[in-house]
């Protein structure tokens, strides 16, 4: 799926919230790549987006950020997709998913309006 606007992005979380769905990868075309030796360019960025049980989740890495999920809603459930892990209490209303979302979008860069932990 091609997320252009904020349409798309209800597009999206919509698709993620059906039954049987799984985590979904996220590039933003407007970055830089990076050569990877196995595989050639690559975006400079991983980013994963899941909705679990009514949670938004959301993973983060490039050059300027380790890896980290988001700190969520302390009960929120942790979530196993198919290539993306997301641990208890890093689940966030699909409010809070969507305006991380809009803002990737619009700005390209690891979204500031929400609170991001690494991993223990």
């Amino acid at each position: 799926m091609v997320v252009r606007d904020p349409a798309d992005i209800d597009r999206l979380i919509a698709a993620l919230s059906e039954p049987g769905a799984t985590a979904a990868m996220v590039h933003h075309s407007g970055r830089p790549k990076v050569y990877d030796e196995d595989l050639g360019e690559v975006p400079d960025h991983d980013m994963t987006i899941g909705v679990w049980q009514g949670f938004g989740y959301l993973s983060f890495a490039d050059l300027d950020h380790d890896f980290a999920h988001l700190d969520g809603v302390p009960g929120s459930p942790g979530f196993a997709a198919d290539y993306a892990e997301y641990p208890a209490g890093s689940g966030v209303t699909l409010q809070e998913l969507r305006a991380a979302l809009a803002e990737f979008l619009e700005s390209a860069q690891r979204p500031t309006r929400v609170n991001w932990r690494e991993p223990m």
